[in-house]
């Protein structure tokens, strides 16, 4: 597969995961089929049956890598202060689930399971909080048990936040290693307050932003992040201008991010319209003015602009395959947190002991191997073979893949990334 790129063409190579960004002659050299010594392994003495067997056994080896360092995450509860129309956990909300907050029992609970899971993790132990919402005041005990538990056992804490209550929870933030901190803003205000609604139906916006300066006042790193759609795109300068105003954008702490937002239900007739918005987003963060935004569906990618570049082949999509597990209120162990409280897709449990269901082994198995759409498809290292989430969302089964025209995204990604690179690097003569 060849994807001309500005200047530059991206070769990918079958299964074997070689994937390479070469300079114009040498891409033309390809195409013509001229073999060289920088082309390979794209000229290659292997069978496409040994290249397979080659790609499975660096698959199980990266697998094993990956699992040995669990992906933890504690959902402290299903409640929320907000009522986002478009929040993912909307349709599981009912009173027994958002009255459920974790004890200082489950999270003991929850962390002999991390330790049992990270038993042979040579580097750092990770884990997330977030809910619902993890940071109302009303939880401030059990999060704050929760922090210095975690601090005590030597876990790096990132907590996924609403950030209207942060400032009651900053001292204590500050206090353990915290890799960041996520806030979203969606939008400039007048959209945001439409949209991060209290339950009595105001605004957030300036809530929010009062958290933040405070947050800065302290030097926490946050990650600032803006659901994507045609609204918010529309009127991103705005948001832009205020961010500027307020001196985040040279701010080294903070970062921001523009997503786009996975609902409960997805609907492959509007694959136009979502695949629309996806270049819009790379359009926009390759603008000089809109440059701080971090937009990156295919962020490995990305590694081919460094200076010493090296691209990992994606034999799965995400965590939830390798070492994701997702530790909710209810003593249940999901493999993804935007599937929480979807009971009948959870992978274990943690309460009384730590024990893993059939449902485990399906994701576990969930690589491009495993799917027959992905074993025919060129883009199968780059996608990994998508979200399991959506597939089962889409087809109810996680192993037929929601797929997507891939092609279509990963061409402007690339050329997002190229436009940033020059951007960076200074003028030549």
């Amino acid at each position: 597969m060849v994807f001309a790129v500005k200047d530059k063409y991206l070769l990918l190579n079958g299964l074997s995961g070689a994937v390479s960004l070469v300079d114009k002659q040498t891409g033309e050299k390809f195409l013509e089929g001229e073999g060289s010594e920088e082309l390979n392994p794209f000229f290659t003495h292997l069978s496409p049956e040994e290249e397979a067997e080659k790609a499975q056994a660096f698959c199980a080896f990266l697998r094993k890598k990956a699992s040995q360092c669990a992906d933890s995450t504690i959902a402290v509860t299903y409640d929320c202060n907000l009522r986002c129309p478009y929040c993912y956990e909307i349709w599981v909300k009912n009173p027994q689930m958002m009255n459920m907050v974790m004890d200082e029992y489950k999270v003991d609970k929850a962390y002999a399971a991390m330790e049992e899971l990270n038993a042979q993790c040579p580097g750092e132990k990770l884990v997330t909080l977030t809910g619902g919402e993890p940071l109302m005041r009303k939880n401030a005990d059990i999060v704050q048990y929760i922090l210095r538990k975690g601090d005590d056992l030597g876990y790096k804490f990132t907590l996924f936040t609403n950030g209207v209550e942060l400032h009651s929870f900053l001292s204590e933030i500050s206090s353990v290693n915290t890799e960041f901190v996520q806030i979203t803003l969606d939008g400039p205000q007048p959209i945001h307050d439409q949209r991060r609604i209290s339950r009595s139906g105001k605004g957030t916006f300036n809530a929010i932003v009062r958290n933040i300066e405070k947050a800065r006042e302290i030097g926490l790193t946050l990650l600032i992040r803006t659901n994507s759609d045609p609204d918010v795109l529309s009127r991103i300068g705005e948001l832009a201008h205020f961010y500027r105003e307020r001196g985040w954008v040279d701010d080294p702490h903070i970062h921001f991010a523009m997503i786009h937002v996975c609902g409960q239900i997805m609907n492959l007739e509007d694959y136009e319209r979502l695949l629309a918005v996806y270049r819009q987003v790379l359009d926009l963060a390759a603008h000089e003015d809109f440059r701080f935004f971090e937009a990156s569906p295919y962020a490995k990618l990305g590694s081919l602009y460094t200076e010493h570049p090296r691209f990992w082949p994606s034999f799965w999509n995400c965590a939830a395959v390798v070492n994701r597990y997702v530790f909710d209120p209810f003593g249940e162990v999901y493999p993804c947190r935007a599937m929480l409280g979807w009971k009948e897709h959870r992978i274990g449990v943690y309460i009384p002991e730590l024990s893993f269901e059939e449902a485990v082994e399906k994701w576990r198995n969930r690589t491009i191997f495993a799917l027959d759409m992905c074993r025919e498809c060129d883009m199968a290292l780059l996608c990994g073979g998508g979200c399991g989430y959506q597939s089962l969302l889409v087809n109810k089964d996680l192993y037929t893949p929601a797929c997507f025209d891939v092609k279509q995204i990963v061409a402007p990604y690339l050329e997002y990334m190229h436009e940033r690179r020059n951007a960076h690097e200074p003028a030549q003569g």
